[in-house]
């Protein structure tokens, strides 16, 4: 929400939907086909949904385009909810889902290697500045 929102929710929830044409939902005229979470409250400002814990009962996501993610005022809903003055409207975003199919993640990598344990590439500014003087006075190295 904004400044503008007067009256700031005090639990909000999140649900999803499948694609439209995915033929998954039980229910397609409803908005929602699953919880994402349910009244979070107090001063929690980062949710992170894990899709192994939290998906639709019953029905594994697969990749398609088309998902909907909502977020909402709990106290009011999602379904024809229309928000008074200064409160926030039930907001939805699309989402896409994918299924990775990268199976060497550390292909072209050393086992063990330590990226923070590389040596520097960076040069000494005295071994630079003693090579600009030699090649001046022609003082090959």
């Amino acid at each position: 929400y904004s400044n503008y929102t007067l009256r700031p929710p005090k639990k909000i929830s999140i649900c999803g939907k499948f694609p439209k044409d995915s033929k998954k939902s039980k229910d397609p005229a409803a908005l929602c086909d699953w919880d994402i979470a349910v009244n979070i409250s107090g001063t929690l400002s980062k949710y992170t949904w894990d899709t192994l814990v939290k998906s639709a009962p019953g029905v594994a996501f697969s990749e398609d385009k088309g998902y909907l993610l909502y977020l909402y005022d709990s106290d009011f809903g999602v379904s024809n909810y229309v928000p008074g003055a200064g409160r926030i409207p039930p907001s939805q975003f699309w989402f896409n889902m994918y299924n990775s199919r990268y199976k060497n993640t550390n292909e072209g990598i050393q086992k063990g290697y330590d990226p923070s344990a590389a040596h520097s590439l960076s040069v000494q500014l005295w071994i630079v500045a003693t090579a600009v003087i030699l090649g001046v006075l022609g003082i090959g190295v």
